[in-house]
């Protein structure tokens, strides 16, 4: 039978990539896959010596060894017939030469079931990783998409002068400042550009990039810029740079580095930087008045050296983007930094302890050795390290099953000068250690995620969906609470239209038909109804805040549905202006500072009640302004969610113009029965995807709380 071969490229100089091959693997196909690696040292073919071997985990976690062979700068090695059990499988590739054991390759991928009828079977499908993760990515662009206004200033509390790319939320939109602002004004909309955070997230994926650094062997820079001739160094080309802007400088090496801004003479130096610990992975923000930059480094390391541009706006996006909307996508980014754990291989911060150290026969012993801290892995999750010995120093990375174990198993090993970067893949749960029997030179370790956990966190953030893509008709986690109130006008109380006689009649309140009693039917709770046609914010308050009603009736949760009528514009004698943020908790007789009163209302006699604020369906009228306020208080007050049907809840704008449903402005009954589907399935998608928020419901009403 034919072979399937697949080979691939390695560098001694650089690190392992784990390779992903996409289905070629059938369960029938056994012994028909070889696969291989050339390697190279700097870009030089290598004769390779020493014995090829591989091991090959399989989907139930047992382990098949396997020989190989080598010729020239080749390796190779054949899957054994053990290895095709249907699953993921993951091959390493490795040479022995000696004490030194290098790996040379390390591929993931898929056994797949054999075929039938010209067609794969569905159960055997491979997993498109990058559709999956774009999905995911998408998924994530998104909810930022959704939750925009955090990273954003609003515009009536934007500090000047406004510089270049700063952020700001305007009448329920996302800007980017792409004129700088020197003094006051009102929204000028030349001097803005509307954007989607997720197309800037984008934008941030490629605004950063390697820069190309070209060297010049014969001397280093000194303080002055110039080049003090020394034929143990290399120096950079000129790159030019942006004042604000940061640099990341990476070098894989010992010894002493420099790095100098200039200005546009390239005489007059702005800032110098000599490091005897070495420049290595260094953040270095560019000064006010530079303009170019270069860097020097011993020569023996130059093909190591590398540096980022990190522009100052898009490193300012970078950190809103992932630490200031941390509270409300905290389960979405845990999903994300398991992804970029696949991507990017985050490094393990190390710490050393000097209480023993691990030889090459696996065994406790004192000197002047130590070790690192044990690094936690689960059966299938892969460490990288780079370790480097000097002389008679041994350097390696030793697996024991527990923090109290005696005994270790070595796994890598790095001697005289020799350094090593591999990768290890556990076959079981364990520990490992990176040890030295001296002085740890440069010791480097990065962990990155399984693949089986990563597709059920992937499955995870797929199946979270949006607030209203399930619509639940019976039950619901409202059920928690054991009483709600709702506070709302005419659409909250059931008020309906006919016009027998034609002329319209009124009918209102019509309580038993209102969408807070249907709540009430479906999650077997009790359900307050605390409002009346016609009624504003304002009203409410001055008719209701301290109606015994209200008061006598303390709920578990409220639901606040108002704004219709504080933002029609029929009659302008009525209306309720909008204002803004800084008025709540003011006397300004403004939406803002009555929407606020209510909730600190509520929350004077229900300080624990959970409150939820429903945005106005675009089906009602177009409310923009109205509908950002009532956003807000979920970030003015705690305790507060928003139901944003404006955001979700698109039937409503089919609905509203269909007299089926709708008729004078109002609803029927069976409007207000798809209102409370709604209601109910919003609150329930909210308590599901953030639980913690709701894990102590039963202590609503009394002192007691459970302290995690």
């Amino acid at each position: 039978m034919a072979q399937i071969e697949t080979w691939y490229n390695q560098d001694l100089q650089q690190p392992v990539r784990v390779h992903y091959l996409d289905g070629s693997l059938f369960s029938h196909n056994s012994n028909g896959n070889r696969i291989g690696v050339h390697v190279f040292n700097n870009g030089e073919p290598v004769t390779l010596t020493g014995t090829v071997s591989g091991y090959i985990v399989t989907a139930d976690g047992s382990t098949v060894p396997c020989t190989g062979t080598r010729s020239g700068n080749s390796a190779s090695i054949l899957i054994p017939a053990a290895a095709y059990q249907p699953g993921a499988v993951f091959i390493t590739l490795f040479i022995t030469d000696g004490t030194t054991v290098t790996t040379l390759a390390s591929v993931s991928t898929n056994v797949l079931t054999a075929r039938t009828n010209n067609q794969i079977d569905p159960g055997s499908v491979v997993t498109d990783w990058t559709q999956t993760i774009n999905t995911a990515m998408q998924s994530v662009e998104t909810a930022a998409e959704n939750l925009g206004g955090i990273i954003a200033v609003p515009y009536a509390n934007i500090t000047y002068p406004v510089p270049l790319g700063k952020y700001t939320y305007y009448e329920g939109n996302l800007y980017r400042c792409i004129s700088p602002i020197a003094t006051s004004e009102s929204f000028t909309a030349a001097h803005w550009t509307q954007v989607r955070l997720g197309d800037d997230v984008s934008d941030l994926n490629s605004a950063i990039g390697a820069i190309e650094l070209t060297f010049t062997d014969g001397g280093f820079v000194n303080q002055s810029n110039y080049i003090s001739s020394n034929e143990n160094y290399s120096y950079s080309n000129y790159i030019d740079v942006i004042p604000g802007e940061k640099i990341r400088l990476l070098s894989y090496f010992s010894g002493d580095a420099k790095a100098v801004f200039c200005g546009e003479t390239k005489t007059d130096v702005k800032q110098y930087i000599s490091s005897s610990q070495n420049l290595y992975d260094n953040i270095i923000t560019v000064p006010a008045d530079a303009r170019y930059f270069r860097f020097s480094c011993i020569s023996v390391y130059k093909s190591r050296a590398y540096a980022i541009r990190i522009s100052a706006d898009e490193f300012e996006l970078y950190n809103d983007f992932y630490h200031n909307t941390v509270a409300d996508l905290n389960n979405l980014n845990a999903n994300v930094d398991d992804i970029k754990g696949i991507v990017d291989f985050s490094e393990i911060e190390l710490t050393f302890n000097n209480d023993f150290y691990v030889n090459m026969n696996g065994q406790k012993a004192t000197g002047w050795g130590g070790h690192s801290q044990f690094i936690e892995l689960k059966a299938g999750e892969t460490i990288r390290a780079y370790l480097r010995g000097s002389g008679t120093v041994v350097a390696l990375i030793a697996i024991s099953k527990s923090t109290t174990s005696t005994t270790f198993t070595p796994v890598l090993v790095s001697q005289n000068s020799n350094p090593v970067t591999v990768e290890y893949i556990a076959t079981e749960d364990c520990y490992a250690i990176l040890s030295s029997n001296y002085t740890a030179i440069a010791p480097k370790a990065w962990k990155f995620i399984d693949f089986a956990e990563l597709n059920d966190r992937v499955s995870a953030l797929e199946n979270k969906g949006a607030p209203l893509d399930e619509i639940i008709k019976s039950g619901g986690a409202l059920a928690l609470f054991s009483s709600v109130g709702c506070i709302g006008d005419s659409l909250s109380v059931g008020e309906t239209y006919s016009n027998q006689g034609g002329s319209w009649q009124v009918h209102s309140p019509n309580y038993p038909i209102s969408w807070p009693q249907r709540l009430a039917q479906m999650d077997n709770i009790n359900a307050y109804n605390f409002g009346r046609g016609g009624q504003t914010s304002k009203t409410w308050l001055a008719e209701w805040a301290n109606n015994t009603e209200f008061t006598s009736h303390v709920c578990d949760a409220y639901i606040i549905a108002l704004g219709v009528n504080d933002s029609q514009t029929y009659d302008p004698s009525t209306t309720i202006p909008v204002g803004q943020q800084s008025d709540i908790g003011t006397q300004n007789e403004t939406f803002y500072r009555y929407y606020g009163d209510i909730i600190s209302r509520i929350k004077q006699l229900q300080p624990k009640a959970k409150i939820f604020v429903v945005t106005m369906p675009t089906g009602l009228a177009t409310r923009g302004a109205y509908n950002v306020a009532i956003r807000y208080m979920a970030t003015a007050f705690s305790n507060v969610y928003v139901i944003d049907l404006e955001q979700y809840a698109s039937l409503y704008s089919q609905l509203t113009g269909s007299t089926a449903y709708w008729r004078n402005g109002h609803g029927n009954a069976m409007m207000y029965q798809i209102s409370a589907w709604h209601i109910n399935s919003y609150i329930d998608w909210i308590v599901h995807n953030y639980p913690n928020e709701f894990n102590q419901v039963e202590y609503i009403g009394t002192e007691y709380s459970y302290n995690q």
